[in-house]
C-alpha cells in the first residue's frame, strides 16, 4: 500500500512539473507581447511644450522633458543612460540652457528641463520663428537608441527698446521721447528699478552738466567719474564668468558699460563733463521711473513739471538720491558665479556673445578694457584715497546771462548740424529730428559762448543716428537669409566727427597735419599733459594690494606703440631711470605698470608719459639734489611708503599718529625726513630687548618700556634674603630690598613693597623697601621664620621672595624649679633607723633642642660639702643619706641632739656647656622614738604579683588540610573522616543531552505531520491536493539540503537511557586493585597532553567544541573547583550525551551508571578501553575529534529521492568517512 502511494506521488510530481513548464512558457510569451507593445509606443520622451508662441525678447521659458519607460541595457558592461542634445540655429537670437540633458538608470523618471531665453538685440525685427532641433537620443538601451524626438518651435517677437540721453547743460530725452532741461546740481536717479539703478551727478557754475554716472544691475556696479577733472572707472563687479559686465573704450573719450541683459550706458567725456546715453531692453517697459521717465510709451506723463527744471529742489522727491541709496557707497552682497545654477545631470551650453552686443561704428576703435580696470586698485576699497564729494546742490537758481547773440549761435550751429553729409544721411533714416540738436546747440552757445559745446550737439546727433540705424530693421538691406546694416550710412559716421581736425572716410578719420588719434583729438605738436595719478602711494609691506597698474590722467595721449611710461627714482647715492610701455585707455587716461620696489625702504618714483619714446634703463651716481634737478615738472610722483606713513597726491608723506618712527642709519640724510625714518607699529617690541615697545602715546621717536610683560616686570635682586640672629640678645637690623631687571631701568617702575604682617618684629617701608627686624628671640620657642616679601604694581603682586630668619642657639644656664630646698629626716637611735621621703633637686635646662653632640641640656649633679654623709645621683639629682655614716655621726654628736640637727648642703649643677649653678639644700634631722613608723622606701614586697588572665583571641582560621579531594566538603559543618569507608563524592550526574537538531530539522518535523495529514486527504480522494503537498515536500527537501547547517544552535537534552542513580558501592575487601590516590596537579598535567581533555568547561563550551564533530567524538573535562571528578561528553546520533566519570580512592576511575563497571588507574586507560565496543557501555569512543557529522549526512541520504539532488550534495564535498553509524529512523515516532 505504501509503495503504491509513493508511486502515485511521483506521478503527480511529473504532471505538476510539466504544468509549471507550460506556465513559464506562457509567461515569457506574455512578456514578449508586452515589450513589443511598449517598443511600438512612439512617445518615448514627453516634451512639454513643443511650441512656444510670443516669446518676447529678454523673456525666458521652461521646457520639460520626461522619459516614458525605465532604461534597460542588455550588456551590463556598458554605460546605461540616455542623452538628448539640442542644436540652436540662431544663438544670437535664442539661448538654450543647458544644451544637453542626461538620464541615468536610477533617475529615468525624473523630469528634466531646459530654459529658453529670447536675447535682446536692440533691433526692431518683428516676429521670428526658430526651430530648435532635438537630435537622436544617444543610449545603449535598445528602447531609446537612436530615437528622434520632435523638434521644438519657438516664435519670438521684438519690442521697443528704451533710449534716454542727458547731454550738455544737460538736455534730457526720456525713453518715451520727451525733451526737457535740468539746471540743478546734485545726485539724481536717472533710472530706478528693483534690479536696475542708474544714478548721475550734475555739477557746474553757471549751469549744470553731468560729471559722473553709476549703473548697477543686480549685484554688479560700474562707476564712470570725471567730476574732479580726472576720469576714472570704478568697478564693484561680483559676477564671474561670461555673464560679467563688460567695459569698452571707444576712440579716445567714449566709454561703454555693457550688461548681458541688454542694458548699456555710454559716457562721452569732454573736459570734466560727460554726456550720458542709456539703453535698456523692453523687459523693463513700464517698470522704471526717474529722470529718464517711466517707459510706458506715453511722453505726456513723465512728471517733469515743465520744460525747464531750474533747481535740484524742484525735482520730484523720488528722483533725488538719499545718502543711504547712493551707489557711490554701495557694496555688493556676495560673489555670484554665473555657472552655479547648472541643472543636475546636464551640460551647460556656453553662450559666447560677440565683442559688441550691438553693432558699433568701427570695431577697430573699440577695445575691451574690463580686465585692465579690474586689475587696478579701486578707490572704493581705499578709504584714505576715496573721493570726497563736497558738492552741495544749489537751492537758488542762478541768473543766466547771454554770452553770444542768438543770431551768431544759430549760424554756427547750422553749419555744424545741418550743412554736412552726415546730417543728410541721418535725415534719410526718417526718425531723426535734427531740430532737437540744433536747438540744444544754440542754447548752449548762448549760455557758455564756447564753441566746444557745438561738438556735444553734433555727437548727440551722431549717437541718435547710430541708434536708429541698428534698432530699425527697415534701414537694413535684406539679403537671402539675413539683413545687412546700411554701409552707405555707417561709413560716414566717425567717432566725434573727427573732432573737426580731419575727414571721415569709410568710417575712419583721416586727420589733418599735426593731429592724430582715432578721432584726431591729439595735437602732435604738443607734449602730453600729466595731471594726476592713482593710486599715488602704496605700502611696500603689502605690494599685492597696489594692483598691477597705476592710472595716469592728463591730456593729449596718443594710442600708439610708442606710448611710454618713464620712471625715475633715487636710493642711496644712485638714481635710476627706466621705461615701460603704457596701456592706452583714452585721450586723457593711460595705465602704467605699477613700478616695483626692490628694497624694503620708502622710496619715491617719478613718472612721465611720452607719446614717442623707446624703452631704456640707466643708473646715475649723483646727489639727491642733482636728481631733483632732473625731474620734469610735467610728471607725477608715486610713493612706496612704510606702514606708518600717510601720503598725499604730491608725494609728501607724514607719520600716522598711532605709529612710532626712529632714525634709520641706512638712509641718505639728504633725502626727505619721512623717508629717513624707520616705522614701528604700535605695540611692536625691539629685536634686541623684548621690554622695549613702541607706544606712540608715550614717545613716538624712541622706545618705551613695557613693564606688563612677565619678563619685563620688576624682580627682587636676590631670590632669597637671610638673617641670622643670636637668641636672647636684642637685635636691630635693616635690610634694603633692591629691585632689578637687566632689560628695564629701575626708574621706569612705580611699585610698592609689602610683606606678611604676621610678626610684630618685622616692619617694611612700602616705598623705599627698607625692612627692619627688631626684638629678642628664643631658640627654644622657634628656631626659624619664613616671611614672604612682595613687589606690587597697582596692588597686584608681580614678584615675591622669602626672608628666612635663622635663630642661633646658645647654651643657657639651667633653671632651678625653686630657689631653696628643705627636707626633713627622722632618726631613731633606739632602732638605728632613718626615715625620710624622696629628696630630689628639680632643675630645668632651657636648651631643650640641643643636639646630641653638644649635649647642652645634659645636667650633672654634685655635692660640694658633707660628701661623707650625703650623696647625690649625678644624673637624676636624687639626694641620699649615707645611713651608716650618718648614724655614726649622730652617735658621735649625741649630746647635741637635744636640738635639731641642720645640714646646709651646696648642690652644684653643671650642664653640657659647662654652665654651673649652685643651690643650698637644708636637711633637718629630727629625733624620734616612734618605732611603729615603717619606712616605705625600704619595705620589701612579700606578696606574689597578681596574675591577670589573658583571653586568647583567634586571629586567623587555619585552613583545613586534606589528603585528597574527597575529604573536602565546602559546607559549614565540620569535616568527618572515616578510614574504613570510601568517601565517594556524590555528584549530580545529570546526563545532559545536547540536541543538535537545528531550526530547519524542527520545521521538517512539523512538515512531516502536514505530510501525514496530506496522505489522509489523498486516501479520502483529493488527488489534486496530494500532488500539491508532495510538490511542497519535494521543494522543502531541496531547500533543507541546501541550507542545512550542523553548526546551528544545539540545545542540551537529557539522555533517557541513563538516569542517575545513587550507588553506594562498598570497598571490596579482596580487591586486586591497589590503592589509587593520584596527585591532582600531576594528573591534570598528564591529561593536558590529550586533545580530548578540556579543563573546566561549561555546557556552552561543550556545545561549540562538538557541534561539528563526527560520530563517537568526545571530550573529557573536570567539574569546576573539584579535583578527580570528571565528566565526558560524547557525540552520538547528532546528540551530545553527558556521562560522569567516578573516582574511588581504592579502585580508581569508572564510568558512572555502568553495571559492574571496570575500574582503571587513569583516565587514558579508561578511554583506551572504551575505544572498542563494550557490552556494558553503549557508546564507542573515537579519538582525535573527527570532523563532519556523518550521522546527519546519512539521515539526509536516506531521504533523498532525486538523483540530481544526490549529485548536488556530492558536489558539496561532504566527507563520509568515519565509523559505522547506527541506523536512525526519523519516522519511528
Amino acid at each position: 500500500m505504501f509503495k503504491k502511494l509513493i508511486y502515485y506521488l511521483k506521478l503527480m510530481t511529473l504532471i505538476i512539473t510539466n504544468m509549471i513548464k507550460q506556465f513559464a512558457y506562457l509567461s515569457k510569451l506574455l512578456l514578449i507581447l508586452s515589450l513589443s507593445l511598449v517598443y511600438a509606443n512612439p512617445d518615448k520622451i514627453n516634451i512639454n511644450p513643443l511650441i512656444i508662441n510670443n516669446l518676447e525678447e529678454s523673456q525666458s521659458y521652461r521646457i520639460n522633458f520626461r522619459l516614458s519607460n525605465p532604461i534597460q541595457c542588455h550588456n551590463p558592461h556598458v554605460l546605461c543612460n540616455v542623452v538628448l542634445e539640442f542644436t540652436n540655429p540662431m544663438p544670437e537670437e535664442i539661448r538654450i540652457d543647458p544644451c544637453i540633458l542626461e538620464w541615468r538608470i536610477d533617475d529615468w523618471d525624473i523630469t528634466k528641463y531646459v530654459i529658453v531665453t529670447a536675447l535682446e538685440d536692440f533691433v526692431d525685427d518683428g516676429e521670428r520663428e526658430i526651430i530648435i532641433t532635438t537630435e537622436n537620443l544617444i543610449s545603449n538601451a535598445v528602447f531609446y537608441e537612436n530615437f528622434n524626438p520632435e523638434d521644438i518651435t519657438i516664435r519670438t517677437r521684438s519690442h521697443p527698446t528704451g533710449h534716454c540721453s542727458s547731454t550738455g547743460d544737460p538736455h534730457l530725452t526720456t525713453f518715451d521721447g520727451y525733451h526737457y532741461h535740468f539746471y540743478g546740481r546734485g545726485y539724481v536717479k536717472m533710472v530706478h528699478n528693483e534690479n536696475l539703478e542708474i544714478q548721475a551727478i550734475t555739477h557746474g557754475g553757471r549751469y549744470s552738466r553731468n560729471c559722473a554716472v553709476a549703473v548697477r544691475e543686480f549685484n554688479d556696479l560700474v562707476i564712470m567719474d570725471v567730476c574732479d577733472g580726472s576720469f576714472e572707472i570704478t568697478e564693484r563687479i561680483s559676477t564671474t564668468g561670461e555673464n560679467r559686465p563688460t567695459i569698452y573704450s571707444r576712440g579716445g573719450n567714449q566709454y561703454i558699460v555693457d550688461f548681458v541683459s541688454g542694458i548699456q550706458v555710454q559716457a562721452h567725456i569732454w573736459g570734466n563733463n560727460m554726456n550720458v546715453y542709456i539703453n535698456i531692453p523692453g523687459s523693463y517697459r513700464g517698470k522704471v521711473y526717474g529722470m529718464c521717465g517711466n517707459f510706458d510709451g506715453n511722453s505726456g506723463n513723465e512728471n517733469t513739471q515743465g520744460y525747464v527744471i531750474n533747481s535740484y529742489s524742484s525735482l520730484p522727491s523720488e528722483w533725488k538720491v538719499n545718502p543711504s541709496e547712493s551707489l557711490w557707497t554701495w557694496e555688493p552682497t556676495s560673489i555670484i558665479n554665473d555657472e552655479q545654477d547648472t541643472i543636475e545631470n546636464s551640460f551647460r551650453c556656453r553662450y559666447s556673445r560677440p565683442l559688441q552686443h550691438r553693432p558699433i561704428i568701427s570695431n577697430a576703435n573699440v577695445e575691451d578694457i574690463t580686465e585692465l580696470i579690474i586689475s587696478t586698485r579701486q578707490r572704493n576699497t581705499d578709504n584714505l584715497h576715496s573721493k570726497n564729494y563736497t558738492f552741495v546742490p544749489a537751492s537758488i537758481v542762478e541768473e543766466l546771462q547771454e554770452s553770444i547773440s542768438e543770431e551768431l549761435a544759430r549760424e554756427l550751429c547750422s553749419n555744424r548740424i545741418y550743412f554736412n553729409t552726415i546730417a543728410e544721411k541721418c535725415i534719410e533714416l526718417g526718425n531723426v529730428d535734427l531740430n532737437i540738436y540744433m536747438n540744444n546747440c544754440v542754447e548752449d552757445l548762448i549760455l557758455m559762448g564756447d564753441e566746444q559745446y557745438m561738438d556735444n550737439a553734433y555727437n548727440d546727433m551722431i549717437n541718435m543716428c547710430e541708434l536708429e540705424i541698428y534698432r530699425n530693421l527697415t534701414n537694413w538691406i535684406q539679403s537671402e537669409n539675413s539683413y545687412i546694416a546700411p554701409i552707405n550710412i555707417i561709413r560716414e559716421l566717425c567717432v566725434d566727427g573727427c573732432s573737426r581736425h580731419g575727414n571721415c572716410i569709410d568710417g575712419v578719420c583721416i586727420c589733418s597735419e599735426g593731429y592724430g588719434g582715432s578721432n584726431c583729438m591729439v595735437n602732435l605738436n604738443q607734449e602730453v599733459e600729466v595731471n594726476s595719478i592713482y593710486p599715488y602711494s602704496c605700502d611696500f609691506n603689502n605690494p599685492e594690494e597696489c594692483g598691477n597698474y597705476v592710472r595716469i590722467n592728463g591730456n593729449n595721449y596718443l594710442n600708439s606703440t610708442e606710448l611710454t611710461c618713464i620712471y625715475k627714482t633715487y636710493y642711496g647715492n644712485y638714481s635710476q631711470v627706466w621705461t615701460e610701455y603704457a596701456k592706452y585707455i583714452g585721450y586723457s587716461i593711460v595705465m602704467c605698470p605699477t613700478p616695483m620696489n626692490n628694497t624694503i625702504q620708502s622710496i619715491m618714483i617719478n613718472i612721465e608719459i611720452s607719446n614717442n619714446n623707446s624703452r631704456s634703463s640707466d643708473y646715475y651716481y649723483e646727489s639727491y639734489d642733482s636728481y631733483l634737478n632732473r625731474i620734469n615738472d610735467n610728471s607725477v610722483n608715486f610713493v612706496w611708503h612704510d606702514f606708518c606713513h600717510i601720503c598725499n597726491e604730491l608725494g609728501v608723506c607724514d607719520f600716522r599718529e598711532n605709529m612710532c618712527y626712529f632714525e634709520n642709519d641706512n638712509i641718505n640724510s639728504d633725502m626727505p625726513f619721512w623717508m629717513s625714518q624707520k616705522c614701528i607699529r604700535n605695540g611692536d617690541v625691539s629685536y634686541y630687548n623684548e621690554c622695549k615697545q613702541c607706544d606712540p602715546f608715550k614717545n613716538r621717536t624712541n622706545w618705551s618700556y613695557n613693564i606688563e610683560s612677565y619678563m619685563c616686570q620688576p624682580k627682587f635682586r636676590y631670590r632669597e634674603y637671610n638673617s641670622r640672629i643670636t637668641e636672647n640678645i636684642y637685635y636691630n637690623e635693616t635690610i634694603q630690598l633692591d629691585v632689578f631687571n637687566n632689560l628695564v631701568p629701575s626708574d621706569e617702575y612705580n611699585i610698592t613693597f609689602d610683606c606678611d604682617n604676621n610678626y610684630d618684629f618685622v616692619n617694611i617701608n612700602k616705598h623705599t623697601g627698607e625692612l627692619t627686624i627688631t626684638g629678642i628671640f628664643n631658640y627654644e620657642e622657634r628656631q626659624d621664620y619664613e616671611i614672604n616679601l612682595y613687589i606690587k604694581d597697582d596692588n597686584i603682586i608681580v614678584d615675591n621672595v622669602k626672608l628666612t630668619i635663622d635663630i642661633i642657639d646658645i647654651n643657657e644656664i639651667p633653671i632651678l624649679s625653686q630657689n631653696e630646698y628643705e627636707f626633713n629626716v627622722t632618726y631613731d637611735l633606739s632602732q638605728n633607723r632613718l626615715y625620710y621621703d624622696e629628696m630630689i633637686i628639680s632643675v630645668i635646662d632651657p636648651d631643650i633642642y640641643a643636639d646630641n653632640i653638644l649635649n647642652w641640656n645634659k645636667l650633672t649633679y654634685s655635692i660640694s660639702n658633707f660628701r661623707d654623709l650625703f650623696s647625690i645621683n649625678p644624673e637624676e639629682g636624687l639626694i641620699n643619706v649615707n645611713r651608716m655614716e650618718m648614724i655614726r655621726y649622730i652617735n658621735e654628736h649625741i649630746e647635741q641632739l637635744q636640738t635639731r640637727i641642720i645640714f646646709d648642703i651646696i648642690v652644684r649643677i653643671r650642664d653640657g656647656g659647662n654652665e654651673i649653678i649652685e643651690t643650698n639644700v637644708r636637711i633637718n634631722f629630727i629625733s624620734s622614738s616612734y618605732d611603729w613608723i615603717v619606712n616605705t622606701s625600704s619595705a620589701e614586697l612579700t606578696s606574689e604579683p597578681k596574675t591577670i588572665p589573658v583571653n586568647i583571641t583567634e586571629l586567623t582560621d587555619t585552613p583545613y588540610l586534606v589528603n585528597n579531594i574527597q575529604d573536602y566538603e565546602p559546607t559549614d559543618t565540620p569535616i568527618e573522616t572515616n578510614n574504613n569507608t570510601t568517601n565517594t563524592t556524590e555528584s549530580v550526574s545529570t546526563e545532559l543531552l545536547i540536541n543538535l537538531e537545528d531550526e530547519i530539522l524542527r520545521q521538517e518535523s512539523q512538515q512531516i505531520k502536514k505530510t501525514d495529514m496530506s496522505i489522509i486527504i489523498v486516501i479520502i480522494g483529493s488527488l489534486f491536493l496530494v500532488s500539491i503537498v508532495f510538490l511542497s515536500i519535494y521543494k522543502y527537501y531541496i531547500y533543507n539540503v541546501n541550507n542545512e547547517n550542523i553548526d546551528s544552535n544545539k540545545n542540551m537534552i537529557f539522555n533517557p537511557i541513563y538516569i542517575k542513580k545513587n550507588i553506594n558501592r562498598p570497598i571490596l575487601e579482596n580487591s586486586t586493585y591497589e590503592t589509587v590516590i593520584p596527585n591532582v596537579s600531576t594528573l591534570r598535567n598528564i591529561l593536558s597532553n590529550y586533545k580530548w581533555f578540556k579543563p573546566s568547561l561549561n555546557n556552552y563550551d561543550c556545545k561549540n567544541l562538538l557541534s561539528n564533530k563526527g560520530q563517537g567524538a568526545f571530550i573529557i573535562s573536570n567539574y569546576y573547583g573539584e579535583a578527580n571528578n570528571y565528566f565526558m561528553i560524547i557525540k552520538n546520533n547528532n546528540k551530545l550525551v553527558k556521562q560522569d566519570i567516578m573516582y574511588d580512592n581504592t579502585l580508581g576511575f569508572c564510568i558512572y551508571g555502568v553495571i559492574n563497571p571496570p575500574y582503571f588507574k587513569s583516565i587514558p586507560d579508561l578511554v583506551k578501553y572504551y575505544s572498542e565496543p563494550r557490552k556494558e557501555f553503549k557508546f564507542k569512543l573515537v579519538d582525535g575529534l573527527p570532523k563532519y557529522d556523518n550521522a546527519h549526512l546519512k539521515s539526509l541520504t536516506n531521504r533523498i529521492i532525486n538523483k540530481k539532488v544526490i549529485a548536488h550534495f556530492r558536489n558539496k564535498h561532504y566527507v563520509t568517512d568515519g565509523p559505522t553509524l547506527p541506523i536512525k529512523n526519523r519516522y519511528k515516532k
